[in-house]
């Protein structure tokens, strides 16, 4: 990323793990994986049948108005950081600042219910963002700077809302439909941030009470339907187990087990005091509270090993967000109850 004059690559014919078939760009030798692409390539359009975009591939290829990648489902952290590509569509696993500091970017299509980390930061000419119906969280840094943004559409599923997500954008219209009003860093939103959100006509009150959201301009919308009151996911201990499953055992003993494919994904629980989150079982697990990097001690995180809880009581926002987490670890539970 650091050698903006590159403008072609050679790859031994013999090479058994990389290719370049037009001297534009690396890939593995299957082309499944699109490595670099040259900063200085003189072409103006890329497309292909990758699966999976390496971190930094396209990083500053400024000359690229144009990526068309329709099998792609994994984004590399800063992949297209830089070029200047005017429409991207994202789905799958999104890493870090994929498309920040995009300068033509205008429409951006986002098929998962995470917001990512950073996804077009500094992009300032984007005003046009198409979500999915369900969306959970929006990622630290996701809208930062984006000035020519004016509103956005987040659904009746919305859980958390991180640091610095709207920080210095255009943004002045939200539409917001969740039952809890998603809990949110500090700062997130300002007295004097001039942002009107419209909600269920019968949440006003709630929204004008709730922290964070008490700054707006808040509006009721009579037509718009409110969301879910638990979110989906029942009171209980949840954790990422090595084998890329989702285990959980609830408050009434029963215990279940989810495929969640190593996707990032959040864990939305009944009430929003601690939070799990950007998680990916097996690979990367978080707990945190929303604001801050670290446990906030509303939980037991155990990495490897045994954790065996007996005779514990579990109340109030611990006990409905996840009161013991353990990664890599066997969990045993023994007269354990929530309250």
């Amino acid at each position: 990323m650091s050698c903006p004059a590159v403008a072609k690559f050679e790859v031994a014919a013999e090479n058994e793990n990389y290719t370049a078939p037009t001297g534009d760009y690396i890939a593995s030798k299957d082309l499944s994986r699109i490595l670099v692409h040259a900063p200085a390539a003189a072409a103006t359009t890329f497309s292909g049948d990758f699966l999976e975009v390496a971190p930094y591939a396209f990083y500053n290829c400024r000359n690229l108005t144009e990526i068309t990648l329709p099998k792609a489902v994994v984004y590399g952290d800063y992949a297209f950081f830089g070029t200047s590509i005017v429409r991207m569509s994202l789905t799958g696993s999104i890493g870090r600042y994929v498309t920040s500091q995009c300068p033509a970017l205008t429409e951006i299509t986002l098929a998962t219910p995470e917001i990512p980390f950073g996804v077009v930061a500094g992009s300032k000419a984007l005003n046009k963002v198409n979500l999915p119906e369900v969306v959970t969280v929006v990622k630290q840094d996701a809208f930062n700077g984006a000035t020519a943004l004016k509103s956005l559409r987040l659904g009746a599923s919305l859980a958390i809302l991180e640091a610095n997500c709207f920080a210095g954008s255009g943004i002045t219209d939200l539409e917001v439909a969740s039952t809890f009003p998603p809990a949110m860093a500090e700062g997130v939103f300002t007295a004097d941030c001039g942002i009107t959100a419209t909600v269920p006509a019968s949440l006003v009150d709630t929204y004008k009470a709730a922290d964070g959201w008490k700054n707006l301009n808040i509006v009721g919308d009579a037509n718009l339907v409110a969301g879910g009151a638990d979110m989906g996911m029942p009171a209980g201990l949840y954790y990422a187990g090595d084998d890329d499953m989702l285990h959980c055992v609830y408050s009434d003993g029963m215990t279940d087990t989810y495929d969640v494919g190593g996707i990032p994904h959040t864990f939305q629980l009944l009430e929003y005091s601690n939070r799990i989150y950007g998680a990916s079982a097996g690979r990367k697990f978080v707990y945190s509270a929303t604001g801050a990097t670290d446990g906030d001690g509303g939980a037991i995180l155990a990495h490897g090993g045994m954790l065996d809880l007996a005779d514990c009581t579990f109340r109030g926002n611990t006990a409905r967000a996840g009161a013991a987490i353990a990664t890599g670890a066997d969990m045993r539970l023994e007269r354990c109850g929530f309250a």
